[in-house]
């Protein structure tokens, strides 16, 4: 949820639309997360989202898009950081087109973003990318990817379910796509937790899936999606190369 973070009120910022596009390779998972929202405050604000991605993640890239303006994030001592972003939001709040973000990991896979001096009626689109060690499910011998309801929480369909007037599907907020590269041949892939919105599309390899939501009635997350892939000789010791053009 993300929240304008004024002195003695604290006010929601809607969440507009979230994408979500991950990779699953085994027993790894990179996602990107891009989720946009919208100031309608009459002022500047300074805005706060915290979310949780699972303590076994490691985000490794963060972007923060004001209309044309690309804030790219770079890794530093989390006190450096803190002081940056607090000299310049103090130097630029008076400075309309100024900003400035500051990404946080508060514990154990529980992230913190700042953004500050939004304008009214401003956009913004904020990227997060991270890598995940997904675990073995013992009771149906699969994988288990899970994506927190926390990046697309039932919050942020509020103004979006105002806007709708009537069903038309291209108005929709949540949309994600899951690759599943496996080692061995994939046997089956099924959501416990939203066993009716997903569609599985085979390619002519068979280790390899596509996994989306259906958009039909999908507004937010009321709780965490969760996938399991089964593919054969999963137990196997195996090993990857990541290639960096």
């Amino acid at each position: 949820m993300l929240i304008a973070a004024e002195k003695n009120n604290k006010k929601l910022v809607p969440l507009t639309k979230v994408v979500v596009n991950a990779c699953v390779v085994d027993m790894i998972a990179e996602v990107n997360i891009t989720q946009i929202y919208e100031n309608l405050e009459e002022n500047n604000i300074e805005a706060i989202y915290e979310f949780i991605i699972g303590d076994t993640a490691a985000v490794c890239g963060f972007e923060a898009t004001i209309d044309d303006k690309t804030i790219i994030g770079i890794v530093k001592e989390a006190e450096q950081s803190k002081n940056e972003y607090k000299e310049v939001i103090n130097v630029f709040v008076h400075h309309n087109g100024y900003g400035a973000c500051l990404l946080e990991e508060q514990d154990s896979g529980v992230f913190k973003c700042s953004v500050g001096n939004i304008m009214p009626g401003q956009k913004v689109e904020i990227k997060i990318k991270y890598v995940i060690e997904i675990q073995h499910d013992a009771g149906s011998d699969s994988v288990r990817f899970i994506l927190p309801a926390t990046i697309a929480p039932k919050y942020g369909s509020y103004i979006f379910k105002k806007m709708r007037h009537s069903t038309d599907s291209d108005y929709f907020p949540l949309d994600f796509i899951i690759i599943c590269r496996m080692s061995s041949q994939i046997d089956s892939i099924k959501s416990p937790s939203h066993p009716h919105h997903i569609s599985i599309d085979k390619v002519e390899d068979p280790r390899i899936s596509k996994v989306t939501l259906n958009r039909e009635n999908i507004y937010y997350l009321e709780n965490d999606f969760i996938l399991l892939i089964k593919s054969r000789n999963i137990d196997e010791p195996r090993a990857f190369i990541e290639y960096n053009p």
